[in-house]
């Protein structure tokens, strides 16, 4: 009885200690959760600062005591763009690679001695634009201006499909007898009598419109896309229509805009080279909207 009754006094305290550590433990993680810190993110964290920034004076920054150089320098120190048309009727000049043709117009360049105030004009790059047209690079503004110049002078030599021939006359117009001879001093007096203007009156050209497939933005000349007559929709040249030219009364590009179902065409009754045509009001407001 006695063995018994100190094991169980035994087993007793075993059982009081092992409660008291479960209380001392519990109390300790209770502890430890009222203090709890979150760990911050290290994107969050602030940097931290360097001994000669803590110690150091305050840096504070400067305004530039150089002035930056005006826009007309900047705009001067530019790259060059001298664009050159090819013919539209041959595409050899667009499987050409620009190394060629970097390396042809700089040999034909040193041959016709180009210089600007001494300096030895040069292209630096070349690149074939999706319109079959070659652009070339040049150093500054001062040595486009020397290529755009003489544009006819050193492009053919470069390649003989590049057309950049002077313009023959400055004046584009529609309608004028074959037999009229723009030379003519008597034609020109002639021509402005009948139109009730001087012969010195400012000349405003008008937008740019394809007289071959009537689209906006280029001439006929350079034009790349199929004809379309203005009188009868067909793939021909206005002027070679067969049933005669004039008495164009509806707009062929508005008709076919109204097959498309396109939105704000709502008459068709004017000629495409109107400005109440609805590609051509377009045309003009997105360049307006560019310009601004």
């Amino acid at each position: 009885m006695d063995a018994e009754a100190t094991r169980l006094k035994e087993l007793n305290r075993q059982m009081n200690q092992m409660s008291r550590m479960v209380e001392t433990f519990d109390a300790r993680l209770k502890a430890l959760e009222g203090g709890h810190v979150p760990i911050l993110d290290p994107k969050t964290q602030p940097a931290k600062q360097s001994y000669a920034k803590v110690t150091g004076p305050p840096v504070t920054p400067r305004i530039p005591s150089i002035a930056p150089p005006p826009k007309t320098i900047l705009k001067s120190l530019k790259p060059g763009k001298a664009i050159i048309h090819s013919v539209p009727e041959k595409s050899e000049v667009q499987n050409l690679a620009r190394g060629f043709l970097v390396q042809r117009a700089n040999e034909v360049l040193e041959k016709l001695d180009a210089k600007v105030e001494g300096e030895r004009i040069a292209i630096r790059a070349a690149q074939v634009l999706k319109s079959g047209d070659v652009c070339f690079f040049s150093k500054n503004k001062a040595h486009q201006k020397w290529l755009m110049e003489n544009k006819h002078t050193w492009s053919k030599q470069v390649h003989p499909d590049l057309e950049a021939t002077p313009s023959t006359f400055s004046v584009i117009a529609h309608g004028i007898p074959k037999d009229f001879n723009p030379l003519a001093a008597s034609a020109i007096t002639r021509l402005s009598v009948k139109n009730n203007f001087a012969e010195g009156d400012l000349l405003r050209p008008r937008p740019p419109q394809c007289f071959k497939c009537l689209k906006m933005g280029h001439f006929g000349q350079w034009c790349r896309e199929k004809a379309r007559c203005g009188k009868c929709g067909d793939e021909h040249v206005t002027k070679d229509c067969p049933e005669g030219i004039g008495g164009i009364k509806s707009c062929v590009l508005c008709k076919e805009g109204l097959k498309m179902k396109i939105e704000g065409i709502d008459s068709i009754d004017h000629t495409p080279f109107n400005v109440t045509c609805f590609f051509k009001k377009a045309w003009l407001k997105k360049k307006h909207n560019r310009s601004q």
